[in-house]
């Protein structure tokens, strides 16, 4: 055979085999069939991503706007607030209405420090102590709440979980807590979280957040729109983040009130003996 009649016979045939080959390898990579009604686990990489998303802040710098609106009497009140804060349980909160300074509170691990300029008064004791009482404004104890356990969300799926594909990018997340359920929906491709929502044991939802305008701080993103919702409580509160600097680290200092020398001390049990 001379060749040219090789070469003529050669190319069709190395065509039917590129042909065949991406057959092959078409089926091979081809996604299993969905059935209508069947839940789809999510990617293993985004399990992955999530387990890891959220500890990688360690801590916050930042001012914010905060919003609080009420179904009673129905009205939004907003504050300026200086922020600093680092895991584990380490916050200090300075808290204004314009120019008018409301209060200063600082938390470190169990232990709780409250300055109030109206009456040059610095409140000490603990967080049980705090809890127990009626001490601060109910903004301010809900901001507190907001900060702790939705701005270092723990993450997820450590301890197993379930998981669902509910539409195109996005994963669903579930898993049992101590007082319930933690349900998550997230950005299957970063591991972001969207939305997230603390439901009781008897079924009622407790707390809901949304997560929007995510911005890198070196090789972290944070959401600097955080809506927070309690439905119980007929209260919103929506975080508004003008700056945040991410993972500096904070002189342990700025979580003891030690800067008001004139301010006389109250323990907080002395309150109400």
């Amino acid at each position: 055979m001379s060749v040219r009649t090789c070469r003529q016979v050669s190319v069709p045939i190395l065509l039917l085999a590129a042909f065949v080959m991406s057959l092959v390898t078409s089926c091979a990579v081809r996604p299993p069939v969905h059935v209508p009604g069947e839940k789809v686990p999510c990617p293993a990489k985004t399990t992955d991503l999530l387990k890891k998303t959220g500890p990688d802040v360690r801590s916050v710098k930042a001012t914010l706007d905060v919003y609080f609106t009420t179904d009673e009497p129905g009205h939004t009140q907003r504050f300026q607030v200086g922020l600093a804060a680092q895991r584990p349980d380490r916050m200090r909160l300075n808290v204004y209405a314009g120019f008018l300074n409301l209060v200063n509170i600082a938390v470190d691990g169990d232990s709780l420090w409250a300055f109030l300029p109206s009456s040059s008064t610095l409140l000490a004791g603990s967080l049980d102590e705090i809890a127990s009482q009626a001490l601060l404004p109910v903004a301010t104890g809900l901001l507190l709440d907001a900060v702790r356990n939705i701005l270092f969300p723990d993450p997820f799926c450590i301890a197993g979980c379930t998981s669902e594909q509910i539409e195109r990018g996005k994963c669903r997340f579930e898993e049992e807590s101590e007082d319930g359920k933690r349900i998550g929906i997230i950005e299957s491709r970063t591991g972001r979280l969207l939305s997230l929502d603390l439901v009781g044991r008897d079924g009622t939802e407790r707390v809901a957040v949304n997560y929007r305008d995510y911005r890198r701080s070196g090789s972290v993103s944070f959401p600097h729109d955080i809506a927070v919702s309690l439905p119980s409580d007929g209260v919103r509160i929506r975080l508004l983040f003008q700056r945040a600097v991410l993972n500096r680290d904070i002189d342990e200092k700025e979580f003891r009130l030690g800067d008001f020398p004139s301010a006389s001390v109250t323990r907080f049990e002395t309150l109400w003996n």
